[in-house]
């Protein structure tokens, strides 16, 4: 018997999450925890990765739908329409049902274009999936970008994750004054 038998979420859950990862072996442990606690649950499990990435033959050996369309567009004038034929496709075959998605995509088109997949991301808050998103981005990949870079991809973010091997550190962000330095 699982223990989260049974996950449901509200109709109306649309959470769209960042995960930073460093190594392979906390993404692993991340992808098959996620797998037991969605096992008998009501979500569609999906997920988009690069082609013949290692990631996807985990996920595909899991049962989890593999919405991407490969090759993945190279002309950034393509990408955006690339991208949405993706999400579309995972909707179709989702048949309206919650989704657990697991987007390691964007981080692969981060290593292209920081901006555009800051944009890809913006998309991904305008037309939100029912359930939950996980954009994985490897963290080396948002360290080129600086701190303004950074705190971009975090605002587009409901929340934010650091994964260091098998544990999860939430990042919790808020825009404070010097004061507040002060006063804590």
């Amino acid at each position: 018997m699982h223990l989260f038998h049974d996950i449901v979420l509200p109709n109306n859950v649309e959470e769209h999450d960042l995960i930073l990862y460093g190594d392979s072996k906390s993404i692993e442990y991340l992808l098959k925890s996620l797998d037991r606690l969605t096992k008998e649950s009501e979500l569609f499990k999906t997920f988009l990765t690069p082609q013949n990435s290692k990631f996807s033959k985990l996920l595909t050996s899991l049962k989890w739908f593999d919405g991407t369309i490969s090759p993945l567009e190279k002309d950034p004038n393509k990408l955006t329409k690339h991208v949405n034929n993706m999400i579309n496709n995972v909707i179709k075959k989702s048949q309206n049902q919650s989704v657990c998605l697991v987007d390691f995509i964007l981080g692969d088109i981060a290593n292209m274009s920081l901006k555009k997949a800051l944009a890809l991301e913006d998309q991904y808050n305008e037309k939100r999936l029912q359930g939950l998103t996980f954009c994985m981005y490897k963290i080396d990949v948002l360290l080129k970008c600086g701190i303004d870079g950074m705190l971009e991809f975090f605002t587009r973010h409901d929340q934010v994750f650091i994964l260091k091997n098998n544990e999860i550190f939430k990042i919790h962000l808020t825009k404070e004054n010097t004061q507040k330095l002060l006063l804590d």
